[in-house]
């Protein structure tokens, strides 16, 4: 991951620690993104009311002004509505390059 845009991750596992795990995912994209080195949130996809469209929710709160952007598909027409920038893969990729 490059240390100057964030990517939401938010891993699944089964059975009875899918509830920890996945706070615990949730509270580490909390905090990487309150780091003062990230200077961007990329965000592929997040299903519609899910948990990773709810911390989407949060990004303006904990970072307002932060470029927020997510892959131009209708699939994430959700995230567009929340003020999430559509960009191509070329774009998302070049987000990842360090500052000039």
């Amino acid at each position: 991951m490059c240390p100057h845009l964030f990517q939401f991750r938010q891993y699944r596992t089964v059975g009875k620690h899918r509830g920890i795990q996945s706070a615990l995912a949730a509270e580490r994209n909390r905090r990487i993104l309150e780091r003062e080195d990230v200077a961007a949130a990329l965000v592929i996809h997040a299903a519609p009311g899910g948990e990773t469209e709810a911390l989407c929710r949060e990004i303006a709160a904990l970072r307002p002004g932060l470029p927020r952007l997510t892959l131009d598909d209708p699939e994430n027409a959700n995230l567009v509505a929340l003020g999430f920038a559509a960009v191509g893969v070329d774009e998302a990729g070049r987000a990842c390059l360090p500052p000039a």
